[in-house]
């Protein structure tokens, strides 16, 4: 009786056991089950906020390559530059664009004219660009004219502008569009636990919100050219108003007279001194480049005498928020098709009496400050790509 108790009470364990050891396979299953679910909802948080930071930092990016660039691209080297020869189509820009590129997997590339930039100012964009796309992105390396991030899990990096998706949304060298907002397509790796299965995830990112930031900085440079030159012409008036005849001329011809055009002269000084002293009617001594320009360069000239002639304008101003080139041309009434690209510019006669019997061209006038997408002065356009001064 003993023996059998005996075998009894083993066969109970090892059926107790065999259950067990199903249970515990069930709830290890689960288990499983449960951490690989856990693990694919991280790898989904971690992905959706490495698009996050991807965002980020094309915005960052996008603002710190603008601002580090702006003061270099801006400043014209020559009055012989061509037209539209800065911003963009400055030498020391031609390789630079503030958006990124796909390189290849898992790497994207910035084509930036590092080399352009003072020492200080490209260690600090090389740093404001690594840590915007951090801890994600790292710094793979630069060169003269790229920086290259590396993005574990990007296949691929497109924009779509609204005509189909595109490699590139700015050619360097080439104008940047600020009236149109893009939009980046960012395409990543997503790996299942569950399955081992590897599918393509694409993120779609408004730049919507800096464009219309890039845009208001557009607006408020462009009126505060539009305020330096007015300033420029009113005081220019209100001095020669004040030198009466027989030195000055008589009231009547001082309102006639385009006095905004000594803005254009070589010699500082002389522009910011100079009054007429009449000989024979005509202000003989303001008939010099120095003062009343009568030989006229390229356009780029016109930025060149504002920028030397008018203290709160600088190199900053000749590009718009996006960096584009902005064009001016002095008097409007002087282009009736109201394509100034495609105008002349003349110089105005000489500050003279009897000046409306002289001049084609009398007041009001108007100045046109633009950058290339806006040159058709017959289509209305947003006052961030063009802007008129009237005097």
């Amino acid at each position: 009786m003993k023996r059998g108790g005996k075998r009894r009470i083993l066969g109970y364990s090892l059926t107790e056991l065999a259950f067990g050891l199903a249970i515990f396979g069930l709830v290890m299953l689960g288990v499983m089950r449960l951490y690989t679910s856990l693990k694919e909802t991280e790898n989904l948080s971690r992905e959706r906020y490495h698009a996050y930071v991807f965002e980020r930092g094309v915005k960052t990016a996008f603002v710190a390559i603008l601002d580090a660039f702006e003061s270099v691209c801006g400043r014209i080297a020559s009055d012989w530059t061509a037209d539209y020869g800065w911003g963009w189509g400055n030498p020391a820009c031609v390789n630079t664009s503030p958006l990124p590129v796909y390189a290849g997997a898992d790497l994207i590339r910035y084509d930036v004219d590092l080399a352009s930039l003072p020492a200080t100012a490209r260690a600090s964009l090389t740093t404001s660009i690594r840590d915007a796309f951090g801890p994600w992105c790292r710094l793979q390396g630069t060169t003269a004219t790229t920086l290259t991030l590396l993005c574990p899990g990007v296949v691929n990096l497109q924009y779509d502008a609204g005509a189909g998706l595109v490699a590139r949304y700015h050619v360097p060298g080439t104008p940047l569009d600020s009236r149109q907002v893009p939009t980046v397509v960012l395409t990543v790796r997503r790996r299942y636990e569950s399955s081992g299965a590897v599918e393509q995830v694409v993120y779609r990112i408004s730049l919507a919100d800096v464009w219309e930031e890039r845009r208001a900085y557009s607006r408020r440079k462009l009126y505060e050219v539009v305020r330096a030159l007015r300033d420029f012409y009113n005081t220019k008036l209100t001095r020669e108003t004040e030198n009466t005849a027989p030195t000055g001329l008589n009231s009547a011809d001082d309102v006639l007279v385009p006095w905004f055009w000594e803005v254009f002269g070589d010699d500082a000084a002389q522009v910011q001194s100079a009054l007429c002293n009449r000989a024979g009617g005509v202000c003989a001594n303001l008939n010099t480049n120095n003062i009343w320009r009568s030989a006229l360069a390229r356009r780029a000239l016109f930025w060149r005498r504002i920028v030397q002639n008018i203290a709160s304008i600088d190199w900053r101003h000749t590009v718009d928020g996006f960096g584009n080139p902005l064009n001016i041309y002095p008097i409007l009434s002087q282009c009736p098709g109201l394509r100034p690209d495609t105008c002349a510019v003349n110089a105005p006669p000489v500050p003279q009496s009897n000046y409306d019997g002289v001049s084609p061209w009398l007041p009001p006038f108007s100045t046109a400050v633009y950058t290339q997408f806006c040159n058709d002065l017959t289509v209305a356009q947003p006052d961030y790509c063009r802007v008129l001064v009237v005097y």
